[in-house]
């Protein structure tokens, strides 16, 4: 119910196997990302700007503002997180046809290209 009023987005996995994708866990991603969420989310409002909820408040915002660009635009482009057993993971993954794009989203004062 809450995906169908757009209230939270759920990545889902990457797989060649699509009954995989059924299987595996999606990631929960809030489309508005306020004091409600962090609320029923347990955080504080003094811990939000910490290294760890940052970066996941970080993550939130970018994929959001990327999916509604996406639906604004038509929806041209599939979205997935990729994670192994071995805990490799990419953020985002973006497929379009043949076309991909892999994004790793981090929240650092001095980024690099890595």
């Amino acid at each position: 119910m809450l995906e169908a009023s757009r209230l939270v987005y759920l990545l889902r996995p990457y797989t060649r196997n699509l009954r995989k994708r059924v299987v595996k866990s999606p990631k929960l991603y809030f489309n508005r990302y306020g004091n409600g969420c962090t609320h029923i989310a347990g955080i504080e409002s003094a811990r939000i700007t910490q290294r760890y909820y940052g970066g996941a408040i970080f993550e939130n915002t970018v994929i959001m503002d990327l999916v509604k660009a996406n639906y604004g635009k038509g929806s041209p482009w599939q979205f997935f997180y990729y994670r192994d057993n071995n805990q490799v993971e990419v953020d985002l993954i973006l497929l379009r046809g043949s076309e991909h794009q892999l994004l790793e989203i981090k929240l650092s004062r001095s980024p690099n290209d890595q």
